[in-house]
């Protein structure tokens, strides 16, 4: 990281540091968590990376413009309402990046198992 700050300090360069720190933070928890080497910061792709990225972004966008509906139908009479109620459910269907998020929880558990 400091190697590539300092190239960049050197020529002027524009640095995205919340993509560097990304890849830093990835590449440290695969190699700890799960002793894999996964090099990001040197351009290597990361499937681990990749879903973890997808699925906090479209959980993100998923839940912030949708809180005053998720909160109302979690008050709805069971089964229809709460947490998991059908509402709940076909809500998260009917949203495209709900399901993205859901496929993209499914490849970080199939990830995790591998590794």
């Amino acid at each position: 990281v400091a190697r590539r700050l300092e190239a960049a300090a050197k020529s002027g360069e524009a640095v995205d540091l919340q993509a560097i720190f990304f890849c830093f933070t990835m590449d440290s928890i695969l190699q700890i968590f799960f002793g894999e080497a996964a090099n990001t910061l040197e351009g290597e792709p990361c499937v681990y990376g990749a879903a973890f990225d997808t699925a906090h972004r479209c959980m993100m966008n998923y839940s912030r413009p949708c809180v005053k509906t998720l909160t109302m139908l979690k008050h709805a009479p069971w089964p229809f309402g709460g947490v998991g109620g059908l509402f709940w459910r076909i809500h998260g269907m009917l949203n495209p990046e709900f399901c993205e998020f859901r496929k993209a929880c499914g490849t970080l558990t199939s990830e995790s198992e591998r590794l």
